[in-house]
């Protein structure tokens, strides 16, 4: 059940992890920025070329997904500070980082001013059972979101409730059937391609979103 004490944590949640962020974006390595936004699209003549929006896709997966020396960014930080050094909201949103996961999800209902209710197509997909249902937080879902809309996107689980990373792909409900269609023939068994991996799975459905999705702007505090 979401209420105010669910609302009041995600706000700070949400408000810790621009700080947290800004620190694990300082310690990417310049190499990890050109390729992220190579394989994006998002480098073109030696520039990196990206609005706003992109930006934060960009920022969101070299942060989650990309690895250099074997590890990715939040591991890079775990191993060089003890998680006591940062202050105790960025620790928490630390925590719930590390319990991110992308997939697939299709909205159920929506309550306005809160959440959303998720379940997994792509877990569905892999096993013809969508798992248990996502209370999502999100003020912008729950009011622009409509039940049969699909969202990639990767989900935190917050404590008693789920948030996303900040970046998600939307997808007009009358897109679904040509997406399951797409996924099935494209991509067989979801092995030996893009989605043989978990940390491909972001950049898989943000090429898929440019072909099927709906255009989507981020607004900072608004998520």
């Amino acid at each position: 059940m979401i209420g105010a004490e669910e609302i009041r944590r995600y706000q700070s949640l949400r408000e810790a992890g621009k700080k947290l962020q800004g620190k694990l974006l300082e310690a990417i390595p310049g190499g990890i920025l050109v390729s992220t936004a190579r394989e994006l699209g998002m480098w073109k003549g030696g520039i990196l070329v990206a609005d706003e929006g992109d930006m934060d896709v960009l920022a969101d997966r070299m942060i989650c997904d990309r690895r250099w020396n074997g590890k990715n960014s939040l591991e890079q930080l775990e191993a060089a500070l003890a998680e006591s050094a940062l202050p105790e909201d960025e620790h928490r949103y630390f925590r719930t980082m590390k319990t991110g996961r992308f997939s697939l999800f299709k909205i159920q209902s929506t309550h306005p001013g809160s959440h959303g209710i998720l379940s997994d197509r792509l877990v569905e997909l892999r096993t013809g059972d969508p798992g248990p249902s996502v209370e999502l937080v999100d003020f912008g879902l729950s009011e622009t979101g409509v039940p049969g809309m699909l969202l990639a996107t990767r989900v935190l689980d917050a404590g008693g409730f789920s948030m996303t990373s900040g970046v998600s792909f939307p997808f007009t409900p009358d897109k679904e059937t040509t997406i399951m269609k797409y996924l099935r023939e494209k991509e067989p068994g979801f092995g030996k391609r893009r989605l043989d991996m978990p940390e491909d799975y972001s950049l898989y459905f943000y090429r898929l979103h440019r072909r099927f999705g709906i255009k989507v702007s981020y607004e900072s505090g608004k998520k």
